[in-house]
């Protein structure tokens, strides 16, 4: 009973941490096409994973892997060392995750494990955006570098998912706590410059047809074939 209370607690806790919490800094251009690629899939019954969900789950279908027992997540473990037999999935799904892990080829390596052959492989990693560890923060790609990486891929697609007046917002959220010396206080500032300047995500919008944007964009993605 005490632990059943505990956990309410906790419930109650995040849910107004999440009605508070400043909007995201971040608008990704690529939402919706992620949303109908994971409905294409499902609609064929096939098998999908994401890796490092966090608390979301695209569809109460898909098996969700992640370090922290987040309620949404069916699999706890590590993105190199997947408990997850080879061979066994069609879509693999790893959205900022990369820049948390201290060896990303050996992350590629697995999930070349467990994709079927031909299997779809969808990535989202930061470019230009600021220090943020969960728990550490490791690295960013440039698109040629993200490319690289995937070299044993074949890619049907690549881009920009997060453009620059987003980078621009996470910066000035970020850059306004260097100075805080205290932890609480520093959260106490980001939270209130993050109610102050989320906004400006939005003028993104402007540049989404803009040729040459991943040279100063906020995040890239790669959609991928085995």
């Amino acid at each position: 009973m005490k632990e059943l209370q505990n956990s309410t607690g906790l419930s109650r806790k995040s849910k107004i941490i999440s009605l508070i919490k400043p909007p995201s800094p971040s608008l990704n251009y690529k939402t919706r096409y992620l949303r109908r690629l994971v409905d294409e899939t499902e609609q064929q019954s096939q098998r999908i994973l994401e890796i490092g969900s966090g608390g979301r789950k695209l569809s109460a279908r898909m098996v969700t892997l992640d370090l922290e027992p987040f309620r949404a997540v069916n699999l706890v473990g590590k993105a190199d060392r997947m408990p997850i037999r080879n061979d066994c999935l069609d879509l693999v799904i790893i959205t900022a995750v990369l820049e948390h892990v201290k060896e990303p080829p050996a992350v590629v390596a697995e999930i070349n494990r467990i994709l079927k052959n031909p299997g779809t492989v969808y990535v989202e990693h930061p470019f230009l955006q600021p220090f943020h560890a969960d728990p550490d923060d490791y690295q960013r790609y440039t698109l040629m570098g993200l490319r690289h990486l995937f070299r044993d891929f074949q890619i049907i697609d690549s881009g920009v998912c997060v453009g620059p007046f987003s980078s621009l917002a996470f910066f000035v959220r970020k850059f306004c706590t260097v100075f805080v010396v205290n932890a609480y206080i520093a959260k106490g500032v980001e939270f209130v410059v993050g109610w102050l300047t989320f906004w400006i995500k939005y003028f993104d919008w402007l540049l989404v047809r803009a040729k040459r944007l991943h040279i100063a964009s906020g995040g890239l993605y790669l959609l991928l074939r085995k």
